[in-house]
């Protein structure tokens, strides 16, 4: 490595480290990875694309970041002056681009983070984003695509681009090592008091070796999406709330339990910084849920018992990484609650989805996306542990819950 070429060198935060541990253990396993592809229409000068890229890289460091391990104590981020993470490929085929890509190992020390560029059409480009959660979260991943639109527009119609105030890595890891460890800890330490006993019987080291995701999804209609809405409200809870309930009352009603923890996907974007909306960097934060007494608490009771766990939580969101030898949740309820106004420059540009992947290592995962002001349920399962006709019986059992929480929770 140049020292010439590093800017910056950085520990890892506890979040990191954790997220970082199956790839050192498990010989650069998938989990912790993940591939976002968008088309765009309206791209007339895919140089204009590659220069927009090299222009965003210089003001957000995570896009010429790298990680290392080897060798030390503490794994470190190191943030490059210059990195060449983008690449222009030829493919007809969308699909088998994917999954060549998605099938091709990246090594951290090389790069955490790299963009694809492929022309489908004369001015229609795939864009894919390839990339480890170590260094960003999702919310990146539409502070990335604006950015890049802005900067194209930008050059291509020579109008002067003004960025906003960038927010520094170093800024950001100096206000989470700030926060008061010894009140998180004890926190943690009262929640957590005599876990429940994990529903699987396997280890997650072993989880994590024969981890090979499969998905199930389904839409809610415009009526039930805002008969949800409608209820949460009237509930005084969120709609993230709501599914969180039904997840635990199907953990309950599959396995016979009373007392479940699972993990919760946090934004973290609560940071009291600064230009933390516009932060390009890893603020995802995965935290346990726990949801007990379930046969003697009514649904409304439960439903705002865990909207009260859930601000605690967020105010004591750095979980201390637990070591390697830890009992992990074994489930997680991912709300993908992301900004969707991406403040496109001009009409003539659109940004659509294509596929998102993530590979994760949890043996089961509720995800829950909004798109359009409806809600997409996807049901992430290992398919080593469950066949497709037990995933089936998850998510029929979640749409069937939720549904009866959003009839009967002001009954």
């Amino acid at each position: 490595m140049n020292k010439m070429d590093i800017e910056d060198i950085l520990p890892l935060h506890d979040t990191q480290v954790a997220l970082l541990l199956p790839y050192m253990v498990l010989n650069k396993t998938k989990i912790g990875f993940e591939q976002q592809a968008y088309f765009i229409s309206g791209i007339k000068d895919i140089n204009a694309i590659k220069k927009a890229f090299g222009v965003l890289s210089r003001y957000h460091q995570s896009l010429r970041s790298t990680v290392h391990y080897i060798g030390l104590t503490r794994p470190v981020q190191v943030i490059h002056r210059q990195m060449d993470a983008l690449r222009v490929v030829h493919y007809t085929d969308p699909q088998k681009l994917l999954h060549d890509l998605w099938n091709e190992p990246m090594e951290l020390s090389q790069r955490a983070f790299e963009v694809t560029l492929c022309q489908v059409e004369a001015e229609k480009l795939l864009v894919i984003f390839r990339y480890h959660h170590l260094l960003f979260d999702g919310w990146s991943n539409i502070l990335i695509l604006r950015g890049l639109m802005q900067i194209y527009h930008s050059l291509v119609f020579r109008i002067p681009y003004q960025p906003t105030n960038v927010l520094g890595h170093r800024a950001y890891y100096s206000y989470i090592r700030e926060l008061s460890e010894m009140k998180h800890n004890s926190f943690w330490t009262g929640y957590l008091k005599n876990p429940p006993t994990p529903i699987f019987k396997v280890k997650q080291i072993d989880i994590l070796k024969k981890f090979e995701q499969s998905d199930l999804s389904y839409t809610l209609t415009l009526d039930e999406c805002s008969c949800l809405a409608s209820t949460a409200m009237q509930c005084g809870i969120t709609p993230a709330v709501l599914f969180c309930l039904a997840w635990a009352l199907v953990l309950k009603d599959l396995y016979n339990l009373d007392d479940v923890i699972f993990n919760i996907v946090l934004s973290g974007r609560d940071a009291n910084l600064p230009s933390i909306e516009t932060f390009i960097g890893p603020c995802i934060t995965t935290a346990p849920l726990r949801v007990w007494d379930m046969h003697s608490c009514s649904a409304l009771k439960l439903a705002q018992k865990i909207q009260n766990d859930l601000q605690h939580i967020q105010a004591n969101q750095y979980v201390k990484d637990p070591g390697r030898d830890a009992i992990f949740p074994q489930t997680m309820v991912n709300i993908q609650n992301y900004p969707k106004d991406l403040d496109l420059p001009d009409k003539h540009y659109k940004v659509d989805l294509y596929q998102s992947k993530y590979a994760n290592g949890f043996l089961l995962t509720l995800n829950v996306f909004t798109l359009d002001f409806q809600y997409i349920v996807q049901l992430s399962y290992d398919a080593n542990f469950f066949s497709k006709e037990n995933a089936l019986g998850v998510i029929e059992k979640v749409r069937e819950v939720v549904a009866s929480l959003v009839r009967d929770l002001l009954n």
